[in-house]
């Protein structure tokens, strides 16, 4: 699980938010695209260097677990089932990238 603690901006492209893992290190992460499933707030996110390369990224999906203030937790989605029907969100909404799964 990880912890999503700081919201800025790369060069007004994406925002980007700063992870702490468990372990403590922290990681930047630019958010993609982000929707609402059920209950739950999802981001696909990517490597924030992700936009200095040509080369094709991967993202990851995550789900917002709980939020604390400005603390918001997430976890990535690692349900197979879960991980298809909010991946199918995410390509209707996506005009920026393709998603291959």
């Amino acid at each position: 699980m990880q912890d999503a603690n700081e919201f800025h901006d790369l060069d007004d492209a994406y925002d980007v938010i700063t992870m702490t893992d468990e372990d403590g290190a922290e990681r930047e992460f630019a958010v993609l695209e982000a929707v609402q499933y059920g209950a739950h707030t999802y981001l696909l996110v990517a490597e924030d260097d992700f936009a200095d390369t040509d080369a094709d990224g991967e993202a990851v999906i995550l789900k917002e677990i709980k939020q604390d203030g400005e603390e918001v937790v997430y976890e990535i989605v690692e349900d197979d089932a879960e991980f298809a029907n909010v991946s199918v969100l995410f390509a209707s909404e996506g005009d920026d990238y393709d998603i291959e799964l």
